[in-house]
């Protein structure tokens, strides 16, 4: 597909059991069959309209299980993708396929995972402690994310400005489940 489509394709390491395991705690509650991202792929296109000849050339060799349309209800950091989880055709493993704009993907592998690490890290200490957020961890995250969301916001607005029409959310099938 990545060929096809003239996409950047990523391909991380799998999933270390230690992260593995912390997703599984903090979460979802200690059931492993939660997990879905342990082998994982990453399709990077340049604009709006190769993002969608990608979707649709994996939608039609795949089992689409879940699609999680971020372009349409973006997370709270103005973080924008589309995260589909896909059922191989030979092995029938689930694995979690990612559909970026570069310049949103440029973001989140720089200065936004720095702030998701520490937004991470805070939730965690208060989970650990078994209480919720203090008020001075919730005013930390809605600054770190508000920084955020100014780098993606800007990034975001120059593939508006392309033409969107081509970005029509009722192609993407009917599994679309906001984030």
């Amino acid at each position: 597909i990545s060929q096809d489509s003239h996409t950047h394709l990523l391909i991380p390491d799998i999933k270390s059991y230690q992260r593995a395991q912390q997703k599984i705690d903090r979460k979802f509650d200690g059931d492993a069959s939660y997990i879905t991202d342990i082998a994982r792929a990453t399709l990077v296109a340049d604009d709006v309209k190769t993002l969608m000849q990608s979707y649709r050339t994996l939608a039609e060799t795949t089992e689409v299980v879940l699609v999680k349309n971020r372009f349409s209800e973006p997370k709270a950091s103005g973080y924008r993708d589309l995260n589909l989880l896909v059922k191989l055709p030979q092995t029938k493993m689930i694995v979690e396929v990612q559909l970026h704009l570069s310049e949103i993907a440029d973001i989140k592998s720089g200065p936004e995972h720095q702030v998701y690490e520490q937004i991470q890290n805070i939730e965690a200490v208060a989970q650990l402690e078994h209480r919720p957020l203090t008020d001075m961890e919730m005013m930390q995250i809605v600054k770190l994310r508000q920084s955020s969301h100014k780098l993606y916001h800007k990034a975001w607005l120059s593939y508006k400005r392309q033409s969107l029409a081509q970005f029509d959310t009722t192609q993407i099938g009917d599994q679309t489940q906001a984030a």
